[in-house]
């Protein structure tokens, strides 16, 4: 078990600082696999997972953490990290840059399981956003780069220059 989860069954707050400037939830959501989106902590993309128990790592490798009962612990609508970005700012950019649900490949070539892969992205970052938005949060708050998330483009990972990288998901 990892230290976020430790932190997680602990009842941590979302807003509790882990260390380095970031809160529970911002960890959470720059993980290679997001939080779950349902009361179970399942997701919109992983719907088969039912027989699975709490507190099990989903298909996906990560954690079952319910991002609905996190939100209701009190986290903090808009709440920017050390770089500035709130929740909504990593959620639109691991989405489209491939960190949530990567391809198995990184020869970059078509394979059986890509559009796949984008389906799951689609209906994660459909089903995250909707919580998100619904408790609170902005589309409209900028980061200190001055991007909003309806300025999200996708693609290079921002400062390194470089696409989605390797994930165990």
């Amino acid at each position: 078990m990892s230290n976020i989860e430790r932190l997680i069954l602990a009842n941590l707050s979302p807003d509790a600082d882990v260390g380095h400037g970031d809160t529970l939830l911002h960890q959470l959501f720059k993980q290679t696999c997001p939080p779950g989106v349902d009361a179970d902590g399942g997701s919109a993309a992983s719907e088969d997972d039912d027989e699975e128990e709490d507190g099990e790592d989903d298909e996906f490798g990560g954690p079952r953490i319910p991002l609905a009962g996190l939100l209701q612990r009190g986290a903090t609508p808009d709440r920017t990290h050390r770089d500035g970005d709130t929740v909504l700012h990593i959620l639109i950019r691991n989405t489209l840059d491939g960190t949530y649900f990567p391809d198995d490949s990184l020869s970059g070539a078509m394979y059986s399981g890509e559009i796949e892969r984008v389906e799951e992205r689609a209906e994660y970052v459909e089903a995250a956003f909707k919580l998100l938005v619904d408790a609170g949060w902005s589309v409209a708050v900028r980061s200190v780069r001055g991007q909003s998330v309806l300025d999200a483009e996708g693609g290079e990972t921002p400062g390194t220059g470089l696409g989605p990288q390797p994930h165990d998901c």
